[in-house]
């Protein structure tokens, strides 16, 4: 499954640019999955690159909510903040756990993606609302 984003979702240029390019990366995550070319070498790699990316993204859109004063501020930085957390769970349990590969990366796989889903679709999209509807400049 790649996933394919040919709209800005929330509207935001800067954040709709970020989502864009989290979707480039978990695409290379899957297609380096479906070519089979998917070692743990290349897995860790993947993964700290989506990590890289998140923990800008993430910055970007709590500095705007900062400034936006945006009431769901602590609710919304608490998924950020379960993303990160797991994110590290995955690549601890990569180092330190036996498991099964393939298993483990179809998992990883389907939480990036599911991930992506629910915060964009519902928390971003409440931000970009609260944003407009209050005409705070982005």
């Amino acid at each position: 499954m790649i996933i394919d984003l040919r709209v800005d979702l929330i509207g935001i240029p800067l954040i709709d640019k970020q989502h864009k390019q989290y979707m480039v990366l978990v695409n290379k995550f899957l297609a380096n999955h479906h070519k089979g070319n998917m070692s743990k070498a290349v897995f860790i790699d993947r993964v700290n690159e989506i990590e890289a990316y998140a923990l800008e993204h993430f910055d970007s859109e709590e500095v705007l909510m900062r400034s936006a004063k945006y009431p769901m501020y602590e609710e919304h930085l608490a998924k950020h903040d379960a993303f990160r957390n797991r994110i590290n769970d995955f690549l601890e349990e990569m180092n330190t756990k036996e498991i099964d590969f393939d298993h483990y990366v179809n998992i990883l796989c389907k939480w990036l993606i599911d991930w992506f889903k629910s915060e964009v679709l519902d928390d971003d999209i409440k931000l970009a609302k609260y944003i407009k509807e209050n005409n705070i400049a982005y």
